[in-house]
């Protein structure tokens, strides 16, 4: 149950990192810079191919673990 717990805060964590990016990328769209705006989009999808990742991960322990 304890793993549990560990992988539910990197989640959490993943998920705070995901909501950062977005709020960037709405700061960056008020510059009108491309450059950075792709590079804030791009960052945005690797953040949220790790949220999934991370709550893959959770799901497997879960499951091992409940059933």
């Amino acid at each position: 149950m304890e793993r549990l717990k560990l992988e539910l805060i990197q989640i959490n964590k993943a998920l705070k990192t995901l909501e950062t990016s977005f709020l960037v990328l709405k700061k960056l769209s008020e510059t009108k810079n491309t450059d950075f705006i792709l590079a804030a989009e791009d960052s945005i999808i690797q953040r949220f191919e790790y949220c999934y990742d991370t709550f893959w991960k959770f799901l497997k322990i879960y499951l091992v673990e409940v059933f």
